[in-house]
């Protein structure tokens, strides 16, 4: 889920193979860890894509069509989302230029990505491309 809330489309395997970029730990408490989100908000997200290639593909007609799970994650992106604000306030100034200098603004769309994380309120988070 949370892949589809960021459009991250990174994380694929099929029978193929593929790049799932996922650590899991068999210690105690087993742990599954996502890295590798360097794709995250991409504007050229193609959902069917996606949802045909993302390693956990296969759950998604289950988890977008119980209401306890969407009721579930919705508040869990909310209570994210409620950091947002201060999450921009901290992110150091350095990462706002390409150069040392800071003479090359970055421009990264914030409100793009504001809006696009925002969707997770709406009713068409949960709907699926036919």
């Amino acid at each position: 889920m949370f892949d589809w809330w960021v459009h991250n489309a990174d994380r694929n395997l099929t029978e193929l193979g593929g790049n799932p970029n996922l650590l899991w730990s068999n210690e105690q408490p087993a742990t599954l860890t996502m890295i590798d989100h360097n794709l995250a908000f991409d504007p050229d997200f193609n959902a069917a894509e996606f949802l045909h290639l993302h390693i956990f593909s296969e759950e998604v007609p289950a988890l977008f069509s119980d209401f306890l799970l969407r009721e579930s994650y919705s508040a869990r992106f909310d209570q994210a989302f409620q950091s947002w604000g201060d999450i921009c306030d901290t992110l150091p100034e350095a990462w706002f230029f390409i150069d040392a200098e800071k003479t090359l603004p970055v421009n990264y769309p914030f409100d793009a990505v504001k809006k696009l994380l925002e969707r997770a309120a709406s009713e068409a988070f949960w709907q699926l491309p036919p």
